[in-house]
């Protein structure tokens, strides 16, 4: 899922580019630091933690619910995909 939803948001800030519209780096930093965040929370040795340190796994929560849909939000991925796809008429 994540590699989907990078290489989603590459193509598309890829188009942008070709097309001679700068997209925010700002924007890009924030969507990768939040796809980071999703694989540092569930693919890594603290997902297996959580599991068993209570501490861990609300840290767990925390960042899953407060942290990565902020980011994700900040990385502007519904106006990308209006930019970077074709208008219909």
């Amino acid at each position: 899922m994540v590699l989907v939803l990078t290489g989603a948001y590459a193509i598309g800030v890829a188009v942008l580019r070709r097309n001679g519209v700068q997209w925010p780096v700002g924007r890009i930093i924030s969507w990768f630091a939040a796809l980071l965040t999703l694989l540092a929370m569930s693919c890594t040795g603290v997902g297996k933690l959580g599991m068993m340190l209570f501490s861990v796994h609300m840290a767990q929560h925390m960042v899953l619910s407060m942290l990565t849909p902020i980011l994700l939000l900040l990385g502007a991925p519904v106006t990308l995909a209006l930019r970077a796809l074709p208008a219909t008429s």
